[in-house]
């Protein structure tokens, strides 16, 4: 239920406001004094969300230097019930013929609440256009207010991004490291959406190759590794391929293997199988069966129950037994004895035991004793600590 609509009235001798923009074809009508005002009202209106932002958008075409203080007045009439998206259209149209005067009356926004959004949908747009000058805008305002700092700088950056002008990453170099994490996501992101696969590898080829700092490079290829294998994961395998035994690409097997085993499990374990060193195999077969025995349990379990013993398939039946062991070590026992690595069935087997002896210490030490463990092992199962979560007491 809508709140009875307050008028509110505030100064706005803050704005400074530049040159006209240009107006949308069949909107001149928008361009009066007297016209504006009535057709955002009107629009705001709309009970339909859809409807409401169809309208808002048509008639903000025709802001410009002449009218945005009518658009003012209007908005914080409405400021009640604006939601983001609608905010967000209002900066944009209007950062199109006076960025700085857009950034100014936004970080001035007279609702505290709805303030960082103001702010942060007109540094993006105005990054569209102008990111340098956008940059420069953002240190000045975190000067002033230093908590901002990180989403004005992730806007800018996705505004940067989405112009196709360079030089977002040498501004994010620039920065403090503790923040680069977050800055390569958001311009992996903004480049993997504008450029799609594979025309985003071949930019990331360029960066990972490059002069920028090695953890800022490790963390393109993480996040570019990470986002475009959603969209084509062969051609992401090839690329991670590719660039195998450097610093940067570290992580990039595990990262493609968890996203592709989302769409296609079995591919992942041909992949991994076929084109993985022996040195890193086990350990990414074993963590990408896991992944789809927590993503598709049934389906992941079919698979290993049909799969014959074979050293290619010994990570999965260690990942299946250790997930059984959870549930009923004896019946994971007969999985552990599928594997035909010896060291690795030896430490399936340890495990499982130590789930067991927790459970049913006197049915698990009957078992180990007739055992392949070594006694060794034997007393590390006796002695493995509980792990399970304690049980709250009894109230008398």
């Amino acid at each position: 239920m809508r709140l009875e609509r307050i008028p509110v009235f505030l100064g706005l001798g803050v704005l400074l406001l530049g040159e006209a923009g240009e107006a949308s074809p069949g909107r001149s009508q928008a361009k009066t004094q007297d016209a504006l005002g009535p057709a955002l009202e009107e629009a705001l209106a709309q009970p339909s969300r859809f409807d409401r932002l169809q309208r808002l958008t048509a008639s903000l075409a025709g802001l410009d230097a002449e009218n945005v203080d009518e658009a003012v007045a209007v908005f914080e009439l409405e400021h009640w019930w604006l939601s983001d998206a609608e905010i967000d259209l209002f900066m944009e149209a209007w950062t199109r013929f006076d960025p700085a005067s857009a950034v100014e009356y936004a970080a001035r926004w007279p609702w505290r609440t709805q303030r960082p959004e103001a702010l942060a949908a007109a540094v993006q747009a105005w990054a569209l256009r102008d990111p340098e000058e956008a940059a420069r805008k953002v240190e000045e305002l975190a000067q002033t207010n230093p908590r901002i700092r990180g989403k004005l700088v992730d806007n800018l950056l996705t505004g940067w991004v989405q112009s196709g002008r360079p030089g977002a990453l040498e501004y994010t170099a620039a920065a403090p490291s503790g923040t680069w994490p977050v800055s390569a996501m958001v311009i992996a992101a903004g480049q993997t959406r504008r450029l799609r696969v594979p025309a985003v590898l071949e930019w990331a080829d360029g960066v990972v190759q490059g002069e920028l700092p090695e953890d800022l490079r490790k963390n393109v290829f993480r996040r570019v590794t990470g986002m475009a294998s959603r969209q084509d994961p062969e051609a992401v395998a090839a690329w991670v391929e590719k660039h195998a035994g450097r610093a940067y690409a570290d992580q990039g097997t595990r990262i493609l293997a968890e996203r592709w085993v989302s769409m296609n499990p079995e591919a992942v374990l041909r992949w991994v199988s076929a084109s993985i060193p022996a040195d890193e195999r086990t350990m990414l077969l074993r963590h990408a069966f896991s992944r789809w025995l927590i993503e598709d349990f049934s389906d992941a379990a079919a698979w290993v129950e049909a799969a014959s013993a074979d050293p290619r398939h010994d990570p999965a039946f260690a990942a299946y037994a250790n997930v059984l062991a959870q549930r009923d070590p004896e019946a994971a026992l007969p999985w552990a004895e599928k594997i035909q690595d010896e060291g690795l069935r030896l430490t399936s087997l340890e495990r499982i035991a130590a789930s067991w002896y927790r459970r049913d210490p006197v049915a698990a030490e009957t078992w180990l004793e007739s055992s392949a463990l070594e006694e060794a092992a034997r007393k590390r199962v006796r002695q493995a600590p509980d792990r399970r979560p304690a049980r709250p007491l009894d109230r008398p």
